[in-house]
């Protein structure tokens, strides 16, 4: 399982899996774009770079779902998938690189707001990494 979407009283809520870390995050991408429309279905015809660094991982997530929120209300652009998605570690950061394929968007479904640090969660177990992600609707 890729991801799944989750049940929440006032908000979208969902988890991303992976074997890797990059596996879960370019997950999680999907899954953000999956509260709004079915990454499937979505065209891959634009292509997006996104370069992100941050202190720790549970920021390096929220500020990629935060760029992705940025990018839909600035260029109109949805993404469908993250592809080539890297994460290292340089001099106490986490960078990510990786280019966002996607399509213009038509409708940002369900009204998204903001990323939260709501019952974020950032973490590998037995070899497979969870993130967690309450998105402001």
């Amino acid at each position: 399982m890729k991801y799944e979407l989750l049940e929440h009283t006032a908000d979208a809520k969902f988890r991303a899996y992976g074997k890797t870390r990059e596996e879960a995050f370019a997950n999680a991408v999907q899954a953000m774009t999956a509260i709004a429309a079915d990454p499937e279905k979505l065209s891959r015809h634009r292509s997006v770079p996104v370069s992100i660094k941050s202190k720790s991982l549970q920021n390096l997530l929220f500020d990629l779902l935060d760029e992705i929120l940025f990018l839909h209300d600035t260029e109109k652009f949805l993404p469908a998938l993250a592809e080539g998605l890297t994460i290292t570690e340089r001099d106490g950061e986490f960078i990510l690189d990786a280019t966002l394929k996607g399509d213009d968007a038509k409708k940002w479904g369900g009204n998204l707001k903001a990323v939260t640090y709501s019952d974020m969660i950032v973490e590998e177990k037995n070899g497979s990494w969870m993130l967690q992600v309450v998105i402001d609707i």
